[in-house]
């Protein structure tokens, strides 16, 4: 038992991991506050389709904590806390750091508080997540301080540490909040009817809430393909939650793999972009840095394999001539 806990202590792990997620997570954010940019007094502004009255009103009767949008009615002060969030969610992309990942934690709850009804559910699982990121090193890669924070982490990691133990209980419950989403999820889908008969994803794509193109319209319509998709769903969900512990590396990348190809034909054909971004980003802290970096080298590998095998080959150069009027000097 000691021994595990000094290694729980002794350095950081998941930080590749965890950089790529600060990353989607902060990407994925920017994204909402730049599209809803041009209509946000009506959906976000004092005078917008829920008034400055009715939002302070549903706040105090729910009990709902603080949002920064409360605090005026003015529109200056509305604008003010809507470029700050944007700003704050481009400067925490690229710089990352607990400071500014609390203060991106804070802008994104104070504009889904406003209006609930305007994200599509994948800010549920990252303002959890960003709770969380508060307490782990999210810049130690992909970023101008990444050097930086590398070293400072290398001067302490054969060192037990308390802030690296708080780190590694925060980057464990992270990935388990993640799994946590997906068996709950695929718990539901088994003891759900519809899903059983292979039928769901039929009766979801008649909702007009989403936005199907014309491809997936006539797919959704093909029974074959959508009894074979609602059962692939529940295949993915549930092999993250069984693959991602096992001890095989080429098994959880295939994990990763299967559940980020689901979310991006979420993102595709149902047209929920920021949900399948938001999702695709937690999906990143599933791995270790050890598989991170298994996964560079093999690149690394096939790639230089490739560029041999396609490399021109140098014509040979012909041995010079010798001198036969110095030789015979």
């Amino acid at each position: 038992m000691s021994t595990f806990l000094d290694r729980f202590a002794t350095g950081r792990r998941r930080l590749i991991g965890l950089s790529l997620l600060r990353i989607g997570l902060g990407a994925t954010t920017a994204l909402i506050y730049l599209a809803n940019f041009p209509y946000r007094d009506a959906l976000y502004g004092p005078n917008g389709t829920t008034s400055f009255a009715s939002f302070s009103a549903s706040q105090h009767s729910s009990g709902s904590v603080f949002s920064l949008y409360r605090l005026s009615d003015g529109d200056t002060w509305f604008n003010v806390v809507y470029l700050s969030g944007l700003v704050a969610a481009l400067v925490w992309t690229v710089l990352g750091g607990r400071t500014l990942t609390l203060v991106n934690a804070i802008f994104i709850w104070s504009l889904d508080q406003r209006n609930p009804n305007v994200l599509d559910g994948g800010d549920n699982l990252a303002r959890i997540l960003l709770l969380l990121l508060v307490f782990v090193t999210t810049n130690a890669y992909l970023s101008p301080l990444a050097a930086r924070t590398r070293a400072r982490l290398a001067a302490t990691s054969d060192q037990p540490t308390l802030l690296n133990s708080v780190h590694n209980a925060a980057a464990v419950l992270v990935v388990f909040q993640i799994c946590v989403v997906y068996a709950v999820s695929s718990f539901w889908k088994i003891v759900d009817t519809r899903w059983r008969e292979g039928n769901a994803l039929y009766y979801i794509s008649q909702l007009h809430q989403f936005q199907y193109s014309d491809t997936a319209t006539a797919l959704l319509h093909n029974a074959a393909l959508v009894t074979l998709a609602c059962y692939l769903t529940i295949t993915v969900q549930m092999a993250v939650v069984l693959l991602v512990p096992s001890r095989n590396r080429r098994l959880r990348e295939i994990a990763l793999l299967l559940v980020i190809g689901m979310h991006l034909g979420i993102g595709a054909t149902m047209g929920l972009v920021s949900f399948a971004l938001y999702m695709i980003a937690a999906d990143c802290a599933l791995l270790s840095d050890g598989d991170y970096r298994a996964t560079r080298d093999w690149l690394r590998r096939r790639f230089a394999s490739v560029y041999r095998r396609n490399a021109p080959v140098s014509p040979a150069v012909p041995a010079p001539e010798p001198d036969l009027v110095g030789g015979a000097r």
